[in-house]
């Protein structure tokens, strides 16, 4: 699962998903003070839950630059086994 600038922070992380080992690329800007927060929340979820993610931020916003940049690596991430 890819999410980039959080809005909503899962309350928790489903037995299912941690058996699953779903893992989750999540990234947000520090141009967007709240989806950088949200997003850092949602990692720090996944690292209490044991559950396997990778968090990255970067200087700027939510823009084609990054977009173009993050996506390659967000899904070279999440589909290597």
């Amino acid at each position: 699962m890819a999410a980039f600038s959080v809005g909503v922070v899962l309350r928790q992380i489903s037995g299912a998903s941690r058996s699953a080992r779903v893992r989750h690329y999540l990234a947000a800007g520090t141009l967007e003070p709240g989806f950088r927060r949200s997003t850092r929340q949602w990692a720090e979820r996944l690292a209490k839950g044991r559950a396997p993610g990778r968090h990255e931020e970067w200087t700027g916003g939510h823009d084609q630059v990054w977009w173009q940049q993050q996506l390659p690596v967000a899904l070279g991430w999440l589909l290597r086994a």
